[in-house]
C-alpha cells in the first residue's frame, strides 16, 4: 500500500523540474498565477485555501474579536481621559511649576508615605507603558493597520460561503525552505511548518482562527485574491490548498521564480480522486488501491483517529517526492516511519494492519 500511494503521489511531475532550481515537491508557478503572486512579498512563504464554512458561522467567529477590540478601545480612551490631565500636570511640574499638586512634600511626609508614593507612581507608569506599547497594538492592527486589516478585509469582501484565505509565514521565511542545504521537501521547515499547516484536522478550522506562532493571515493578499476572482482573472479553485515560495537563482541552470506546491492535487492523486487517464493503465491496481485507502480511512475514523490518516498520507507524500526516487530502501524506511507514527498516536500497528488486511 505504501508503494501504491507513493506511485500515485509521484507520477507525472518529475519532467517539469528539469533544468530548474526549484526543489521538489514544488514546481514552477504557471503564468495564470502571476497577477496574484506579483502582490506578494518574495521573502515569505504563503499558503492559500478556500474556507467553506457558512457565512453565518464566520460572522459569529468574527464578532468575538470585534467586540473584544471595541471594548479594549473604549477602556483605553477612558484611561486616557482620566490620566492625560495628570500627565500634563506632571509635565508642568518637571518644567518648574510646583503648584500642580503632583509632587509630595518631603518635609512633612513620613518615610513610609514617600516609599508608597514612589511605588504607586512607578506601578502606574509601568501599567500605562504596557497599555500603550502592548495592549493598544491590538485594536490598532485590527482597525487601522494599512494597507489592510481584519476590519477592512471584511468591509471589502464581506462574508461569503466560500472565501480565499491566505496565510503568510511568521518568524521564518522562504530562505529557510529553499535556500539551505536541505531544500523543499527535505527542509525541516517543510515538515514542521508546511505539513502541520495543511493537516486535515487543522484545515477544519475557519480561516480567521488559523493564526499561530508559525503563520499569520495576510489580509492585503486576501483582498487582492478576492478581487482577482471577482474580476474572473483567476479561478477560486486554483488557490485551494496551494503553497507558494520565491526560489532565488543558484549556481547552474534556472532563474529566480515563484514556485508552487499543489497539495490538494497530490492528495487527490493519492486518494484516487483524480482521473488516471494521464498515467499508465492500471485499472485493477487503482481500484484496489482506492478501496484499501478508503478502508484505512474508515477504520481510523471509527477509532477517532482521522488525524492519523492525514498524517499517514502526508508522510507518504513527503517520502515519495524526495530526490532520488522511492527506492526499495526508502520504501522500507517509510514503512518503519509509518509504524512509529501509528504507535505515537496510540494505535497498535500490527493489530491495525491485521484488521484491514495489510497497510504496507
Amino acid at each position: 500500500m505504501t508503494k501504491m500511494v507513493a506511485k500515485r503521489a509521484g507520477k507525472g511531475s518529475a519532467p517539469k523540474r528539469i533544468l530548474s532550481n526549484i526543489p521538489p515537491p514544488f514546481l514552477s508557478a504557471p503564468e495564470s498565477f502571476h497577477p496574484f503572486l506579483s502582490t506578494l512579498d518574495k521573502s515569505s512563504v504563503y499558503i492559500t485555501h478556500i474556507d467553506r464554512h457558512p457565512a453565518f458561522f464566520k460572522k459569529q467567529i468574527f464578532s468575538v474579536p470585534v467586540a473584544l477590540n471595541v471594548t479594549i478601545t473604549l477602556l483605553l480612551l477612558w484611561r486616557a481621559y482620566v490620566l492625560v490631565p495628570q500627565y500634563f500636570f506632571l509635565f508642568l511640574f518637571l518644567l518648574g511649576d510646583e503648584t500642580t499638586g503632583t509632587s509630595l512634600d518631603g518635609k512633612s511626609s513620613t518615610q513610609k508615605e514617600m516609599v508608597w508614593f514612589v511605588v504607586q507612581r512607578g506601578v502606574t507608569f509601568f501599567l500605562d507603558y504596557l497599555l500603550v506599547t502592548v495592549v493598544a497594538k491590538w485594536p490598532y492592527t485590527f482597525f487601522l493597520e494599512s494597507p489592510h486589516n481584519p476590519l477592512s478585509w471584511r468591509w471589502t469582501t464581506g462574508f461569503r460561503d466560500e472565501e480565499i484565505v491566505v496565510r503568510v509565514s511568521r518568524k521564518w521565511d522562504g530562505g529557510d525552505l529553499v535556500s539551505g542545504i536541505k531544500r523543499g521537501g527535505e527542509s525541516p521547515f517543510f515538515k514542521t511548518k508546511i505539513l502541520p499547516a495543511l493537516d486535515g484536522e487543522f484545515m477544519l478550522k475557519t480561516g480567521y482562527i488559523m493564526m499561530n506562532d508559525s503563520w499569520d493571515l495576510d489580509f492585503t493578499a486576501m483582498v487582492n485574491a478576492t478581487k482577482l476572482v471577482d474580476k474572473k482573472e483567476m479561478k477560486m479553485e486554483d488557490l485551494d490548498r496551494r503553497v507558494f515560495v520565491w526560489v532565488p537563482a543558484r549556481s547552474g541552470p534556472g532563474e529566480s521564480e515563484w514556485a508552487i506546491w499543489n497539495e490538494k492535487a497530490q492528495e487527490e492523486e493519492v486518494l484516487g480522486v483524480t482521473s488516471t487517464s494521464d498515467f499508465e493503465p492500471e485499472p485493477e491496481e487503482a481500484s484496489e488501491g482506492r478501496h484499501k485507502i478508503l478502508q484505512i480511512q474508515g477504520k481510523l475514523q471509527e477509532m477517532g483517529k482521522e488525524d492519523l490518516f492525514f498524517r499517514w498520507v502526508e508522510m507518504i507524500q513527503y517520502e515519495s517526492t524526495r530526490p532520488g526516487g522511492f527506492t526499495k530502501e526508502r520504501q522500507l524506511e517509510a514503512g518503519l516511519k509509518v509504524q512509529k507514527l501509528f504507535e505515537e498516536h496510540g494505535v497498535d500497528f500490527e493489530k491495525f494492519e491485521e484488521s484491514v488486511g495489510g497497510i504496507s
